[in-house]
């Protein structure tokens, strides 16, 4: 008699994996007040008994690259077109990369009282970090908007719509970059002291304060090895000249996407119930 247990069938472990991803989908949207609410609490606390409220998030930024864009565009103006559109539009996308990235090592560890106390999925927290900064970009671009109408630095192309895509596609890379440092902080924690540095390195590393051309042939790499320059330019290049993004550069962010996010959520199920007891 044949005693061997039958394996499941390639149908049943694709009907599983499905199945696990439309429950973490239906999950999520269970629990989007959570999100809702996180934004709308961390926003209101920031601008609390402020006169001015909200109009700090787009007078803020606006005033701080205004003197960067003015000083750096008088001294490269020969080297780069359209310099202060170029640069205020590459470092507000950066500051959702720095909030995302640098909030991250945090995640879990602040939210501590909140998984020891009640169950909400982890991955609420990682899409409250990444909700809030997308927010906070939708409030301060308004100012990038405003002066670049009124300079007639940024016309409104029919591209438009595919910069908004673009900032989809980092947030997903980001959720998934998010993750896998929030994870790994809670075993080392040393994490939240490293991950400020490296985004300033970041920073530098990405095409942002000068064009992929000035730098020289034989540090090219460096451009070409950093994952958010491929999602800057399919941010910046339909918004400031009205291009449509190389198809390669779509594919390579749509695959980082993918790999970030599928591994940091994959990560994040590995140890869900283990970051409790290291917490």
């Amino acid at each position: 008699m044949n005693t061997t247990t039958p394996r499941p069938s390639r149908a049943g472990v694709k009907h599983s994996l499905f199945e696990q991803i439309r429950r973490d989908a239906l999950e999520i949207w269970k629990y989007r007040y959570v999100t809702i609410s996180y934004v709308y609490t961390t926003t209101k606390i920031r601008y609390k008994r402020s006169y001015l409220g909200y109009i700090w998030t787009v007078f803020g930024p606006m005033l701080h690259y205004i003197m960067i864009g003015f000083i750096m565009g008088l001294l490269l103006k020969d080297r780069m077109q359209d310099y202060y559109a170029n640069y205020f539009s590459g470092a507000l996308f950066f500051s959702v990369v720095s909030g995302v990235i640098g909030k991250s090592p945090s995640i879990m560890i602040s939210n501590e009282h909140f998984i020891r106390k009640i169950y909400v999925p982890k991955t609420m927290f990682l899409l409250n970090v990444v909700s809030y900064e997308l927010w906070n970009f939708a409030l301060s671009a308004t100012g990038l908007l405003v002066i670049g109408f009124a300079t007639g630095a940024i016309t409104l192309h029919a591209t438009f719509p595919l910069s908004l895509a673009a900032l989809l596609l980092t947030g997903l890379f980001l959720a998934g970059i998010a993750s896998m440092i929030s994870v790994a902080t809670v075993y080392f924690r040393d994490l939240g002291h490293i991950i400020p540095v490296l985004l300033q390195a970041l920073f530098f590393a990405t095409p942002i304060a000068y064009s992929k051309e000035m730098l020289p042939a034989q540090y090219h790499w460096i451009a070409t090895l950093n994952p958010i320059t491929y999602f800057l330019d399919l941010f910046r290049l339909p918004l400031i000249s009205g291009k449509f993004p190389p198809t390669e550069t779509w594919l390579v962010a749509g695959a980082l996407s993918l790999l970030s996010l599928t591994f940091g959520l994959w990560l994040l199920k590995k140890y869900d119930n283990k970051i409790v007891f290291k917490l």
